[in-house]
């Protein structure tokens, strides 16, 4: 059947309505989905933004508990080595306390055995005295020994080199028999202690020198 001219015209003018109805309406959905899109971009950008500033602030807070940490140590190590420092110190205090104890006792004794020393100098070739010269001597070198059974002994200065640490020098002697510095006699003599030094050995020292020198320097009354 043919169509009429009328009806086609109808017809076209039926499908332009029908374009222009659903042409507002895609744009329309076009346009929510644009903006359905942008706000979960917008709000994905948010949470971005958001999670890197927490990040940041979690970072600098890890590296402040870091610092707090490693401080913390240092001062536990310094603590530690003070502390065994401090134990290492009272140990050997203690240890020294015990082994000195008994100082002021042998600084007491020491000027007795003087006495018998000088004692036994002046009876010897004195028969009349020989017996108690005997007796005092016995009694010095007890004495001599329980000194030595707590750590203090005597020690030999004479023909030692002078050494200002343990010797006392009173004078000297000019010579040229000894050698220069060397003790030539020994006036008292000196305590140890252990390995400390209880009493210096007060000595006489030589001095030294050449004849022509010798006949240039004041004579001392052993050479008048």
């Amino acid at each position: 059947m043919e169509v009429s001219k009328t009806q086609k015209d109808i017809n076209l003018d039926k499908d332009i309505k029908k374009n222009f109805n659903e042409k507002p309406h895609q744009q329309e959905t076009k346009k929510a989905l644009t903006k359905k899109t942008k706000g979960k971009t917008d709000k994905l950008e948010a949470i971005k933004k958001l999670f890197k500033k927490e990040a940041e602030k979690l970072k600098k807070t890890i590296g402040a508990k870091d610092k707090e940490v490693k401080e913390n140590y240092d001062k536990f190590l310094r603590l530690n080595a003070e502390f065994d420092n401090f134990k290492k110190r009272t140990q050997r205090e203690k240890a020294d306390s015990f082994k000195y104890a008994g100082e002021k006792v042998i600084r007491d004794i020491i000027p007795i055995i003087d006495d018998l020393e000088r004692a036994l100098h002046s009876t010897k070739n004195n028969d009349k005295v020989e017996d108690l010269s005997k007796g005092v001597e016995m009694i010095m070198n007890k004495i001599k020994n329980i000194l030595g059974s707590v750590g203090a002994q005597q020690f030999n200065s004479l023909d030692q080199i002078f050494d200002p640490n343990k010797h006392e020098a009173v004078s000297k002697i000019v010579t040229t028999e000894h050698e220069h510095n060397t003790i030539i006699e020994e006036l008292r003599k000196g305590y140890m202690f252990h390995d400390r030094l209880l009493r210096p050995a007060m000595v006489v020292v030589a001095e030294n020198v050449s004849e022509k020198e010798k006949e240039t320097l004041p004579k001392t009354k052993s050479e008048k």
